[in-house]
């Protein structure tokens, strides 16, 4: 009996190539702006099936993550912070680990993480498509599947 295929994780590193060069603009925002290489399995699915939700989630983030050199009136590090805080209340490794790099990037120090570790901002809507929603659009997948060999089963038992 053949082993069941290994459901790919949210978090593991993906191997979807990116479809188009809208993919690929999204994918490089993401190797940019995180230093992620390669994607998370999450969001090159989300690119893949809803990229206008990427998009639209970059287009969130971009104002609200500039430096004050580039505008922002919060320096990015402190941003970082928080959202290191918010993905530890949210039990999210994959953006603790992010987020921390991307915060020392910034100028962070071990001193400021441990003094903003409590902080929570509104960054659950991804986190919450990672540790649930990507479940269900694997899941349903899953079901698809078997349907449609259940489905050519039946059909050529007739």
């Amino acid at each position: 009996m053949a082993e069941p295929r290994r459901r790919p994780g949210a978090e593991d590193p993906t191997t979807i190539p990116p479809a188009d060069e809208r993919a690929a603009r999204l994918y490089a925002h993401f190797r940019q702006s995180l230093h992620v290489d390669p994607l998370p399995e999450f969001w090159a699915r989300l690119i893949q099936a809803r990229p206008e939700v990427m998009e639209g989630y970059v287009a969130l983030r971009e104002p609200t993550m500039r430096d004050v050199a580039a505008g922002g009136a919060v320096p990015k590090k402190v941003k970082e912070l928080a959202i290191v805080a918010e993905n530890i209340v949210r039990v999210n490794p994959f953006g603790v680990t992010a987020h921390t790099k991307a915060a020392v990037r910034a100028g962070a120090t071990l001193d400021e993480l441990w003094e903003v570790m409590a902080l929570v901002i509104a960054e659950s809507g991804m986190i919450l498509y990672k540790m649930a929603g990507y479940d269900a659009i694997i899941a349903a997948e899953e079901a698809l599947a078997e349907l449609a060999q259940e489905r050519a089963r039946q059909e050529s038992a007739r």
